[in-house]
């Protein structure tokens, strides 16, 4: 497939909605099948293998991004059953999650916001 970039390249932004991203995004990547255009965008990463800051120097914030938003997709780690968030010198904390619901008005995820915490109590951002 021809690279778009040049002509994506002025005025484009990476900006989908939940609904975009559970709808349309993530099934392709769990089949392995990423948009070609999305290859700069969504970064497969070990995020639980890594504090935020090294994934920061490592992977580029989406261009044009007003606050430095880096789309990751990445493997939970399940111990015993249960999931995992520990990452580096920390764990990924929930703060939030929301039901991310289709036209119809029927629930096809959920959206989850994470912190960091480090293991001296302290919290990144």
């Amino acid at each position: 497939m021809a690279d778009l970039s040049f002509f994506l390249g002025i005025g484009f932004r990476f900006n989908p909605s939940p609904e975009e991203v559970v709808a349309f995004y993530l099934p392709r990547l769990i089949a392995g099948q990423q948009p070609s255009d999305t290859e700069e965008c969504i970064h497969r990463a070990d995020v639980y293998g890594a504090e935020p800051k090294d994934l920061a120097a490592e992977f580029a914030p989406v261009a044009r991004s007003t606050n430095g938003d880096r789309f990751f997709f990445t493997q939970c780690r399940r111990i015993r059953g249960r999931f995992s968030r520990k990452a580096g010198g920390g764990t990924w904390v929930s703060q939030s999650s929301r039901a991310i619901k289709n036209p119809q008005g029927a629930k096809i995820g959920e959206s989850k916001n994470f912190r960091f915490k480090k293991k001296d109590g302290k919290n990144t951002d």
